[in-house]
């Protein structure tokens, strides 16, 4: 049976605020070990924060040389928390907040699951700080061609095909298996193909209901569309290049197997594309960085953006 103290978290951090204290200080109740691997910040303050971090005795910090990536940064975590002769870590966002009794849900829910040894990650039940209010979907692995979601509910279940990184309960050696985080995808669809990976290999994901976690997707905003919401994400021109670049990469190692997450993710894709037809800011910069990235993908040009 898996205890909190059994469990390592690994947080990534690039230019961390203040938030990184606060969800710090949280986890350290919980759990006897916590690494920060930052990926090259060189802001002054974020270099205080993470100092201040580091003053803790459960915390260990390691500082890449360069911004190499979130998979990059995921995968030094792993490593060292594997090394460190931990089997289960909770990997973390800087910026997502837990609860204080976050680690002992998760562990009560892989405990009471028949399925516990072929689970490979457990996520948590997400609440979108920008709308706590909004009740978040699930997507299922129903093996079959179309797309399936269902309302975030209060019984853990062991069918998911996907999991964040942020908050998620992780098998060391499980991923070990399908080769960790693609680092050359630097960043965006890390965990999604992570998540895909594992489920061509024959394991599991989970869901917590009791484990909460407070997180930001983006800078959203919740605009009016003919008498609807529609929330728009507002990433960055150089967010969208990865997300488009990626998405050729996923389509082209996954259409086989997973036709259902493919049509799920087109439907995203095209709302995204709507909102920020008709909502962002910076439009224009945005869907440049989108066509360079697909220009890329077909390429095969991988790794970071210089």
């Amino acid at each position: 049976m898996l205890k909190p103290l059994d469990v390592i978290a690994v947080f990534t951090t690039y230019e961390p605020n203040q938030a990184l204290i606060r969800n710090i200080e949280t986890m350290s109740k919980q759990v006897n070990s916590i690494i920060i691997v930052d990926d090259g910040s060189k802001m002054p303050i974020s270099l205080e924060i993470l100092t201040i971090c580091s003053l803790n005795k459960k915390v260990t910090l390691y500082r890449n040389e360069e911004n190499s990536g979130i998979a990059y940064s995921l995968n030094r975590g792993i490593e060292i928390a594997s090394n460190n002769g931990f089997d289960w870590a909770v990997t973390m966002d800087q910026d997502s907040e837990p609860t204080h009794d976050f680690i002992y849900q998760l562990c009560t829910s892989l405990n009471n699951l028949v399925s516990r040894e072929n689970v490979a990650l457990l996520t948590p039940t997400v609440v979108d700080s920008s709308n706590p209010r909004k009740i978040s979907k699930l997507l299922i692995n129903n093996k079959k061609i179309y797309f399936e979601l269902t309302d975030m509910s209060y019984r853990d279940r062991d069918d998911l095909i996907l999991a964040i990184t942020s908050g998620c309960l992780t098998s060391i050696p499980k991923i070990k298996v399908v080769g960790g985080f693609p680092t050359e995808y630097f960043i965006d669809y890390v965990d999604s193909f992570l998540s895909l990976k594992l489920i061509q290999s024959g394991y599991k994901i989970a869901f917590s209901s009791q484990a909460k976690l407070l997180h930001n997707l983006g800078n959203p905003e919740v605009k009016n569309l003919l008498g609807n919401k529609v929330r728009t994400l507002n990433h960055s021109g150089f967010r969208r290049y990865y997300i488009a670049r990626n998405t050729i990469f996923m389509y082209r190692e996954f259409y086989r197997t997973f036709p259902n997450w493919i049509l799920y993710d087109v439907y995203i894709g095209i709302y995204s594309l709507i909102s920020i037809l008709l909502f962002e800011r910076n439009k224009f910069e945005k869907l440049g960085y989108s066509l360079k990235g697909i220009y890329h993908g077909l390429l095969g040009v991988k790794g970071k953006l210089h």
